[in-house]
C-alpha cells in the first residue's frame, strides 16, 4: 500500500465526558492529510464501536453549509478535480467537522484508484465518557493493550462484535487497529505475522503480551480476534466477548471473558493474523498519568507495567500508589526500583509487602532503606530475609529496630549480624539480647560489642559469654569491665582470659577479683599479672595461690610483694619460688615474717639461690641450722 494518507494523531480523547455534553468538534482537515493527488478518489466513513453496550450511535458529521449526517455506516466521497479531492458539491475535507458517538467513534479515510483498487487507509479513534481514559501519545506498548483488555473482564459486549472490543481496547491506549481486518500497517499497530505469506506452525510460541491474533475458523463459520493478555509459564491467556450471555433484552451481549488460548481448538492456522504494537522511543500512556490519576491503575495493570514504565515512575506518583497496588508489584518490578525510588515508598507500603516480595528485594534498596521504613517491617518479615539481605541494613536501620522487632529476631538473624551492626545496637536494644543469642555470637561479632555496652552488662549477660568469647575480647573491651563484671565471671571464664588480658588489668579491676577466681588461674595467667596489681592482691588472695601459680611469679611481682603477702602462702606454696630469678630477689624484710614452719620448708637448693643479705647468713649451711 502507498503511503498516501497521514494523521496528526491515532486517538482523540474526551475524559469524563458524554456525548451530549461534549462539544468538541474535530475538523476532518486536522485529522487527516493527504500527500500527494496519486489516488483518484477518497472515502470517508464514520462508525461506531458501541463499547459497553449494544446500542449504536455513529456520531455526527457537519459540514460548513450547516448538513448534519449521522447514520449507520455512513460514508462520503471525495474526488480528484483539478488538484482537489472535493464532493459532488464542491466541499473539501476541511468543510467538515466531527463529533463523536457514545464512547468511541472511528473515522475512516480510503484512498482508491481509477479502478477501485484500495491504494491506502488510515483509521482515528474518538473517545468520549470514560473517567479512565488517558489522553495517550501516539506510542504505547503491549503491556498497556494487556492491562486494558483485563480491566474489560466482566463487562457487557456484543457477542458478535470482537473486533470492535480488539479496536476499543487499542483506542483507549492511544492507538487505532482499524474498522475491519487488514494485513497492512496503521500507525503503530503493525502486522507482526500474516499467515498468508507463509504458515508458522510455531505462530502461537511467538506471540508477546498485548498482541491481537484474528482468525478464521476451521469449517467456515465465522472469524475470532482477542487481545492476549498474560502469558504464565508459557501459557497463553487472551480476552475476547466469549462469556455467558447478558439478559438484558438485546438478545447478543455476553461477558467479556478471559480464556486459555488452548481452548480455541478450530483456528485455521492460515488465516491467522497478528496485530502488535510497534516499538517507539515515544514515553508511553503511564508517564503522562498525573500522581492523582496513578491510583486508578488496577492490581492486574500494575503487575503488568514493562521495566521502562516502572523505571520511569516518578517518586510522586509512587507515593500516589495504596498498599494494595504496591503488594500487587512483582518481584521483578520491586527489583528495577531505585534507590530513590524505594525510599519514597510509605511506612504503610513497607507493611504490605509480602514474604515474596520481601526476598526480591535488592541488597543496595535494603541498605537504602529509611528507619521508618525498617521500623515498619515485622519480626517475621525481619526473619524472611536472607543472610545476605539481613548483613545489608544499614547501621542506622539497625539502631532503630524497635523493642518488638528485637525481641521477635530469630537466634539464627542474630547470628548474621556483622560487627558494625553489632557495635550500633544500643544498650537498650543489646540488653533485649537472650544468653543463648549473646552465648552464640561468633568472635568477629564480639569484636563489634562497643565498651559502653560491656561496661554496663548485668550478670545475666556477662554470665552468659563463654570462656572462649572472654578470651575474644579486645583490650578495650577487657578494661571496660568493672570490678563487679570481673567478680562475676564463673571458673570457666577465668580460664579463658589471655595473657594480653591479665597484662592490662587494672588494679580497680583486681578489686573485684575473687579468691576463688585467682585459684583457677594458671601460672602462666598468675604471671600474666602486672606487679602493681600483685601488690594489691589480699593477704586471702595470696593464701588461696599454689606451688604452680607461684612459680609463674616474675622477679618484679615477688619484688612488689609485701611481708604479710609473702607470709600468706602456704607450705607447699613456697615450693613454687624455683627460679634463682624468683629466689635472689626475695628480701630480708619479706623472709622476716615467714613462720618457722614456712621456712623450714625452703629447700636448701632453694635457699641456695636466696641471697646473704636477705637471709642474714653468710652460707646456706649456717642458715639451715638457724631454721632447725
Amino acid at each position: 500500500m502507498s503511503n498516501i494518507i497521514s494523521v496528526s494523531q491515532q486517538s482523540y480523547a474526551f475524559n469524563g465526558m458524554t456525548y451530549a455534553q461534549h462539544n468538541a468538534s474535530i475538523n476532518l482537515a486536522s485529522m487527516f492529510s493527504v500527500s500527494n493527488t496519486q489516488a483518484t478518489s477518497l472515502v470517508l466513513s464514520i462508525f461506531d464501536n458501541g463499547i459497553m453496550n449494544a446500542s449504536n450511535n455513529y456520531g455526527i458529521l457537519t459540514s460548513s453549509t450547516g448538513v448534519k449526517y449521522s447514520t449507520s455506516s455512513y460514508s462520503l466521497t471525495f474526488n480528484l478535480v483539478n488538484g482537489q479531492y472535493v464532493t459532488s458539491t464542491g466541499l473539501t475535507l476541511a468543510s467538515y467537522t466531527y463529533n463523536a458517538g457514545t464512547n468511541i467513534g472511528n473515522v475512516q479515510l480510503s484512498a482508491y484508484s481509477a479502478t477501485g483498487s484500495l491504494l491506502d487507509s488510515r483509521t482515528v479513534d474518538v473517545i468520549v465518557g470514560d473517567t479512565s481514559v488517558v489522553q495517550a501519545p501516539a506510542a504505547t506498548s503491549g503491556a498497556t493493550i494487556a492491562a486494558k483488555a483485563q480491566s474489560l473482564i466482566g463487562q457487557t459486549w456484543n457477542v458478535n462484535n470482537a473486533w470492535g472490543l480488539a479496536a476499543a481496547i487499542d483506542a483507549y491506549c492511544g492507538v487505532t487497529l482499524g474498522t475491519t481486518k487488514t494485513t497492512s500497517n496503521n500507525g503503530n499497530v503493525q502486522v507482526a505475522y500474516n499467515a498468508a505469506n507463509g504458515v508458522n506452525a510455531n505462530w502461537k510460541s511467538n506471540l508477546q503480551i498485548g498482541d491481537q491474533v484474528y482468525f478464521g475458523t476451521k469449517n467456515n463459520s465465522g472469524s475470532m480476534i482477542f487481545t492476549v493478555d498474560r502469558i504464565v509459564n508459557g501459557i497463553v491467556y487472551v480476552v475476547a466477548p466469549t462469556g455467558g450471555r447478558v439478559a438484558d433484552g438485546s438478545g447478543v451481549d455476553c461477558l467479556i471473558s478471559e480464556t486459555q488460548l488452548s481452548s480455541y481448538t478450530n483456528i485455521d492456522n492460515s488465516s491467522v493474523i497478528v496485530y502488535r504494537v510497534a516499538a517507539s522511543t515515544q514515553p508511553d500512556f503511564v508517564q503522562t498519568i498525573v500522581s492523582t490519576q496513578i491510583n486508578t491503575l488496577t492490581t492486574t495493570q500494575i503487575a503488568a507495567l514493562n521495566s521502562s514504565q516502572v523505571s520511569n515512575l516518578t517518586t510522586t506518583q509512587l507515593g500516589q500508589l495504596n498498599v494494595t497496588q504496591v503488594a500487587s508489584l512483582t518481584t521483578t518490578e520491586l527489583g528495577l526500583l531505585t534507590t530513590t525510588q524505594m525510599v519514597s515508598l510509605n511506612t504503610t507500603d513497607i507493611r504490605g509487602l509480602t514474604s515474596t516480595q520481601m526476598v526480591g528485594l535488592t541488597t543496595t534498596q535494603i541498605n537504602k532503606l529509611s528507619v521508618s521504613q525498617t521500623s515498619a517491617f515485622t519480626a517475621t518479615e525481619l526473619n524472611q530475609l536472607t543472610a545476605t539481605q539481613f548483613v545489608s541494613l544499614s547501621t542506622q536501620s539497625i539502631q532503630g529496630l524497635t523493642t518488638t522487632q528485637m525481641v521477635g529476631l530469630a537466634t539464627t538473624k542474630v547470628g548474621q549480624l556483622t560487627s558494625s551492626q553489632i557495635g550500633s545496637l544500643t544498650t537498650t536494644q543489646f540488653n533485649l539480647m537472650t544468653t543463648t543469642e549473646i552465648s552464640s555470637l561468633t568472635s568477629t561479632q564480639i569484636g563489634g560489642i562497643l565498651v559502653t555496652e560491656i561496661s554496663v552488662f548485668n550478670s545475666t549477660q556477662l554470665g552468659s559469654l563463654t570462656n572462649t568469647q572472654i578470651g575474644q575480647l579486645t583490650t578495650n573491651q577487657f578494661v571496660s569491665l568493672t570490678s563487679t563484671n570481673i567478680g562475676l565471671l564463673t571458673s570457666k571464664q577465668v580460664g579463658g582470659l589471655t595473657v594480653t588480658d591479665l597484662n592490662v588489668m587494672t588494679t580497680l579491676q583486681e578489686a573485684g577479683l575473687k579468691s576463688t577466681q585467682l585459684s583457677v588461674m594458671t601460672s602462666t595467667q598468675v604471671g600474666a599479672l602486672t606487679s602493681t596489681v600483685v601488690s594489691k592482691l589480699s593477704t586471702s588472695q595470696f593464701a588461696v595461690l599454689v606451688s604452680t601459680q607461684v612459680s609463674g611469679l616474675t622477679s618484679s611481682d615477688i619484688k612488689a610483694m609485701t611481708s604479710s603477702q609473702i607470709d600468706a602462702l602456704t607450705t607447699s606454696a613456697l615450693a613454687g619460688f624455683k627460679t634463682s630469678t624468683q629466689l635472689a630477689v626475695l628480701t630480708s624484710s619479706q623472709l622476716a615474717g615467714l613462720t618457722h614452719n614456712q621456712a623450714a620448708a625452703f629447700t636448701t637448693t632453694q635457699i641456695a639461690m636466696m641471697t646473704s643479705t636477705a637471709t642474714g647468713y653468710s652460707n646456706v649451711g649456717a642458715f639451715v641450722t638457724h631454721l632447725k
